[in-house]
């Protein structure tokens, strides 16, 4: 199974999602239709993995997600420090640590009536931090095998960043 192919986890039905920093269970966790990302698609978003504990590749992920916030004018609610303690407690809340997929998307927030420019608008941005459960099979952290899992990030690249990781204690959620 490759990265963008899709398989049935039913560990995700009711899974803690966090919006703006409230945890709801997943048929309660919704966004108003007047949010900005909904209406123009007005946000920012990122998807990475948790392996073994480890927010594999976290920084190259916030850095885009930074970036591509700076590219459309897009002030971020929170720090990179308290955005990963909120990506934390999501992943504590679900007592997830291995095979996790977690979609990070920020948008300009509601939007006071559906009208297209970026600057009317009656809310802080929206954050939404949605994990599930999503093994990419093809992933194991055997050195000497080098298939991919997902489009950069070989078996062997993994481990090391796994290995930093610990190292260095951030994005760590053991």
């Amino acid at each position: 199974m490759g990265t963008h192919e899709y398989e049935d986890d039913p560990r995700n039905e009711n899974v803690w999602i966090s919006v703006n920093g409230e945890l709801l269970r997943r048929p309660d966790a919704k966004i108003s239709v007047l949010d900005a990302g909904f209406l123009l698609g007005d946000g920012v978003w990122e998807a990475f993995r948790l392996h073994q504990g480890v927010l594999v590749f976290l920084d190259d992920h916030l850095e885009r997600l930074w970036h591509g916030a700076e590219v459309i004018d897009l002030e971020m609610p929170l720090s990179r420090e308290q955005l990963v303690g909120r990506i934390e407690e999501v992943i504590e809340a679900n007592e997830m640590y291995d095979g996790v997929h977690i979609r990070l998307i920020v948008t300009r927030g509601l939007k006071p009536t559906p009208y297209q420019a970026p600057w009317v608008i009656s809310s802080l941005p929206t954050r939404d931090i949605m994990p599930e459960h999503k093994s990419c099979l093809v992933y194991t952290t055997d050195a000497a095998d080098d298939n991919h899992c997902g489009d950069h990030c070989g078996r062997r690249t993994v481990q090391k960043e796994i290995t930093r990781r610990r190292e260095i204690g951030y994005g760590n959620t053991t």
